[in-house]
């Protein structure tokens, strides 16, 4: 290395010959000629060297061909490795990029008020709950994007109720609802891929989305990632907790006064003086809260406890027999029956806990005024005594007629009727038995209460289970639940009568919307999952976006038009179809998926078993039917027929979205029929929208780039 310096010095500085350079330093003047041709210093390298796994990379290649993610350890079972695992690790890891392809991240910038990133962090500590138990709990983590502003709470369980109650919470104190919610996979939210019932239930009423990140990607949301750890590395150390909440209460000082106000170099700012920005630009807080917390509604049994996560909880033996509310907060269970409180408890965070309260002890020996004097102005039990003669006397009457007493079986006595009145048509038995039956049900009379009557009700406690009562008869169990809680914020806050109106419908209809949501996309059988979002338009540049936009409305379902995608394999025509299925689905409208073979199987049973017409009945009350892979097999004259049967019962009475391979022009191939063809595409091609795709195929392109 010196000698090389020395040379270009003498030789560039100093201007000595090669010659003289060699002489001096006593060197072949080939020597100094490479020195001075060298753009850098001389390196000793170790000539290259045969290895083991040579022989072995042809099939490991092929192997990463078809799997591009299989570990080291497979392979190496696969090709009969019996070398070290470390010198196959080291080849594996230099040829894998080769495959897989690359994952870039881009940079984001956030708005004010746009995105929340959530977390659960379980911090490696023991929190006392008296008694001597201990147990290790999560921690709700939310972290604000754009100001970086964070806050968290110790919760119970990771249940969905228990998580939603937690994010009410921050939620309210930081005053505002972001425009995204972003979580990963948490099973509670979407452990599935997409979002839980009570997870959609929540979002819509707070007006707002929820996206779920990808399995096994925390940098999705790695704001709150490294808030986790930072947690780890500068609150947790040093520091001792008595219980639940005063980890919450230690958390939300050290929040305030260092965590949220230090500077963040990224931001350029402290999070506390970006917080008014971020909160500017949020949705607001809607006029009623969510449903959060655990609930559920059992019959209470005899021995008078309810369980909720694990632990038992005495409710007063009063109401055995009755069916109860069970609500669990964060801090609290309650027991409610018709609106009337019999069981309040601090809910205990561990498990295997039988929690009783005194006054259960006592109510076995003796009920309270109150529950009984609501118990009897309840009106489902208020008129339960059957309509005629008792079960008893009847028994009697029957036991004192030799051979009525013989005839015990319904039928028996039909046909003894039957043969001995004068063949009186039977059915009459039967509608004299099921009066009967019917008389002993009670039933509220068809008739409505005057507005001036209402004055005339004792107190809450009837307008209480009236409301019960109407609420039941309406099957509105929504505002069942929520109207006491609802009313008392509406009394708090002064609301006007048509504010606290519409704050119980809206609870209602949101949570009918969601759940509606849910079912009609589960009865579509989809094979997956997809939306529009999740399109790659870039890959096929052809497709106009403004229509696929229209399509998004989903006003052509209410006109019976259809949508037909046209194109080669792999261009995205059942992601479209599914995308656009599921799009109506959120608009209310009940959709059904199968491919064309499916819709084959299933017309051509139906016709074999004579209910064809029938079929087509019950087909129509689907509003979009989606037939794909048209093209793939082609038909018979028979199946051909069936289908043109399906498509005349939908035209100009219910949309159809359909994919197919092949143009118009050679489906006469598919149905074996030009004349059957022509007829069908006239009736589909008259009111819809026909998207030609062209490109190559999504799945050989990304196989080529990899």
């Amino acid at each position: 290395m010196e000698q090389w310096a020395e040379v270009r010095r003498l030789h560039r500085s100093e201007g000595v010959p090669i010659k003289e350079i060699a002489r001096r330093l006593g060197i072949a003047r080939n020597t100094v000629r490479a020195a001075l041709k060298a753009d850098e210093p001389p390196k000793y390298s170790r000539p290259a060297r045969g290895s083991a796994v040579d022989a072995f990379e042809p099939h490991i290649r092929a192997l990463l061909t078809e799997y591009p993610t299989m570990p080291a350890t497979v392979i190496a079972q696969r090709i009969g490795w019996t070398h070290s695992l470390t010198v196959l690790k080291d080849r594996v890891r230099v040829i894998r990029p080769e495959y897989r392809g690359v994952d870039p991240v881009d940079r984001v910038v956030y708005s004010p008020g746009g995105v929340s990133q959530w977390d659960l962090w379980f911090p490696d500590y023991q929190i006392p709950l008296g008694d001597n138990t201990f147990g290790v709990f999560p921690v709700l983590v939310m972290t604000l994007a754009y100001s970086r502003f964070m806050a968290a709470i110790m919760l119970p369980t990771r249940q969905g109720g228990d998580l939603t109650a937690g994010m009410w919470q921050l939620t309210s104190r930081v005053g505002g609802v972001t425009k995204t919610l972003v979580w990963d996979r948490e099973a509670a939210i979407g452990g599935k891929g997409k979002p839980t019932a009570l997870a959609a239930a929540y979002c819509g009423t707070l007006g707002t989305s929820l996206r779920l990140a990808p399995p096994a990607d925390p940098e999705f949301k790695g704001m709150v990632e490294r808030n986790n750890r930072f947690f780890e590395t500068s609150f947790l150390p040093g520091r001792t907790f008595t219980s639940p909440a005063d980890f919450t209460n230690q958390f939300d000082w050290w929040a305030t006064n260092v965590a949220n106000t230090r500077t963040v170099r990224s931001i350029g700012g402290r999070p506390i003086d970006l917080l008014d920005a971020d909160r500017a630009a949020m949705t607001a807080l809607p006029p009623v809260a969510p449903h959060t917390g655990l609930h559920k509604r059992i019959q209470l049994p005899r021995d008078y406890y309810v369980r909720v996560a694990g632990n038992d909880y005495s409710v007063h033996p009063s109401v055995i027999g009755h069916h109860v509310e069970v609500v669990a907060t964060i801090d609290r269970v309650r027991v409610m029956w018709n609106q009337v409180c019999v069981a309040d408890h601090d809910r205990f965070w561990g498990t295997g806990r039988t929690v009783t309260d005194p006054p259960a002890r006592a109510g076995r020996q003796r009920t309270p005024r109150h529950l009984l004097a609501q118990r009897n102005a309840y009106p489902l039990n208020q008129s339960r005594q059957p309509v005629g003669p008792s079960p008893r006397t009847r028994r009697r009457a029957r036991s004192a007629d030799p051979l009525a007493a013989r005839l015990r079986h319904p039928l028996q006595r039909v046909l003894h009727h039957h043969h001995h009145r004068g063949h009186r048509d039977h059915r009459c038995c039967w509608r004299r038995r099921r009066d009967r039956r019917r008389d002993r049900i009670w039933r509220p009379p068809m008739t409505t209460t005057p507005a001036h009557e209402y004055s005339n009700l004792n107190g809450d406690k009837d307008i209480a289970t009236h409301i019960d009562y109407l609420t039941r008869a309406l099957k509105t169990p929504t505002i069942r639940r929520t109207w006491a809680q609802l009313a008392e914020r509406a009394r708090t806050e002064g609301w006007s009568h048509e504010q606290y109106l519409a704050a119980i419908l809206d609870r209602q209809v949101s949570e009918r919307e969601a759940n509606g949501t849910s079912l009609r996309i589960a009865a579509a059988r989809f094979p997956a999952i997809k939306t529009l979002d999740d399109f790659t338009f870039d890959h096929v540049p052809s497709l106009r976006r403004d229509i696929i936009a229209h399509l998004a409305t989903a006003t052509w379902i209410a006109k019976a038009h259809n949508v037909i995608l046209l194109g080669p394999p792999g261009v995205g025509k059942t992601h479209l179809a599914t995308a656009l299925a599921i799009n109506a689905a959120h608009h209310g409208y009940p959709v059904y998926f199968d491919t064309a073979t499916g819709w084959a199987t299933r017309l051509t049973d139906a016709h074999q078993h004579g209910r064809l017409p029938a079929e087509l009945k019950r087909l129509r009350r689907y509003k979009v039917l989606i037939i794909d892979e048209i093209g793939y097999l082609p038909f018979d004259a028979d199946t051909a027929n069936l289908f043109f049967q399906l498509i005349a019962h939908r035209y100009e009475q219910g949309s159809l979205i359909i994919t197919s391979n092949m143009p118009f022009g050679r489906w006469g191939e598919i149905f074996a029929d030009d004349v059957i063809a022509a007829a069908l595409i006239d009736r589909l091609v008259h009111h819809a929208e026909v998207i030609t795709i062209d490109g190559d195929s999504y799945r050989t392109r990304h196989r080529r780039t990899e």
